[in-house]
Parts: C-alpha cells; structure tokens; sequence
C-alpha cells in the first residue's frame, strides 16, 4: 500500500546555508512484511486490525525532511567546523576530511501520527503502531537520501547521528549545535529537540550527510556487541583506513587547537 506521492518543495537553489524543506514525503507500507516483522501471518483477526492501522497512517502521515548544504573545515582530528558550529567526533572528521560539502538534516515520521494514533491505551496496539511509524521514518530518510544523490549529483552518500554508537563516536548533546545550524526546525516541520537531546516525534532522525565511496554506518565503528539495533559488524579495518585517509588531507589547525563558539 502506498501513499500519494505529493512533494512540496520549498523554492530554493544550491546557495550554501539556505534551508530546505521537503514536505509531505511519499511513502509506502507492505502489510505482507509488516505482518511477518509482527509475527501475526496466522492470525487473521488481529491481521484485520493491522490492516486498519496501516489504512490510516497511509491516510494521516505527513513525513518530511528540511537540510542545509554546507562547507565543512576539519580543524584537527577530532574536531569539524560547520557553519558557525564546532562539532568534536573523530569519526565525523574522518567521514567529511575530503569532501567538500555536507547535509545536515532532520527526517521525521510526522507529528500527525501520534495526533492520530488508534491505538489508545492498548500496550500491543501501541507497539503495533510505533513500528508502522518506524516503517514511514525508514521510507522517508530513504527518500531524503536519494533525494540528496539525485539534486547534487553525488555517486553515494552516508550519514552519522549524534548518540548513534559509542559515546566516543560522536555524543549525543551535539544534537544542539546541529539543531542551531538548521533554525527553526520546530515550525518548519514540527521536531522538537528535548533537554535530554531527544527528538520529538520520537520516529525522528536526525544527523549529518555527506558524499562516501562506500556505505558507513555507525555501528561499523561501534564496539558494543550486544546492541540490538546493530545492522553491520564492527569493522576496525573500516577505522584506519579513514585515518589512513585523514592523514593525507590538510587541516586548518593544529591538534589541540579549538574554536571558540
């Protein structure tokens, strides 16, 4: 089952620091595999249920993106400066040390789906319908991404997530920095950034893109092995290769050496 695909793109051109907004991202739900994820194929009343949910996220969810494209500066090997922000990971520094532009964005399922939820009070239902809003959030940052590749011409493209993997990675209170970079997140497509750093709705992702060779994910880089979100091995070769690849490109500063911000 599938949404319609209406796209409303605020106007805009490939000017760095000008924000963009892609509403209303289409999206599309198979209830054959979400029924098989939920373990309710031999089930027929509650696949009736099941159906209806997915009936109305198809006609209530808005999910939607906004991005900026900006240069980046690696100022030593722990620390990347993006528009007026700092921002201190090792990974992120060796992602973007030769590239010339990054993406940060917000991706969310849309606050329409917890406005609209059918669930009530029911523990399974609400489980039910978290995982139709996770299935829309996947749907939309795919979009989101391919959107990316297709409009500035990029062979593939990665992202990371500030709290995604190990502390070390990168922390997730840099949430904040990357919020102040893309203003007024909240009225343009209704995230709300907690004071714990999380992001409501809570099917929300947020994180910076940037041009790869290869696929990253976080968890490539992350050592906690009995994660249940894990979707790739740890890779150590992954890691000295980026600083193998760091080490060849200049830096702004010196290690050591900080911006004030």
């Amino acid at each position: 089952m599938k949404s319609q695909p209406s796209e409303n793109n605020q106007k805009s051109t490939h000017q760095e620091d000008q924000q963009h907004v892609i509403s209303q991202i289409p999206f599309s739900i198979r209830l054959d595999d979400l029924s098989r994820e939920l373990c309710l194929e031999e089930r027929p009343d509650d696949l009736k249920i099941l159906k209806e949910f997915v009936d109305h996220a198809l006609e209530h969810a808005r999910p939607r993106a906004c991005y900026k494209a900006f240069k980046v500066t690696v100022v030593d090997v722990h620390k990347v400066s993006i528009g007026e922000e700092l921002f201190q990971s090792e990974v992120l520094a060796l992602n973007t040390a030769s590239v010339a532009q990054v993406f940060p964005f917000v991706v969310t399922c849309g606050n329409e789906l917890d406005v609209n939820s059918p669930s009530g009070a029911d523990l399974l239902f609400s489980y039910w319908w978290e995982s139709i809003k996770e299935k829309v959030l996947r749907e939309a940052t795919e979009y989101f991404l391919r959107h990316l590749v297709e409009r500035y011409q990029l062979r593939e493209i990665s992202f990371m997530s500030p709290g995604s993997g190990d502390l070390s990675v990168w922390p997730i209170e840099q949430q904040r920095q990357l919020f102040r970079l893309l203003h007024n997140v909240e009225s343009s497509i209704g995230v709300m950034l907690t004071e714990s750093f999380l992001m409501l709705p809570n099917k929300t992702l947020s994180g910076i893109a940037f041009p790869s060779d290869g696929v990253y994910l976080s968890c490539m880089v992350c050592s906690r092995a009995e994660c249940s979100s894990r979707k790739a091995a740890e890779s150590l070769e992954l890691l000295g290769s980026l600083r193998a690849n760091l080490s060849h490109c200049p830096v702004t500063a010196q290690p050591g050496d900080s911006l004030s911000r």
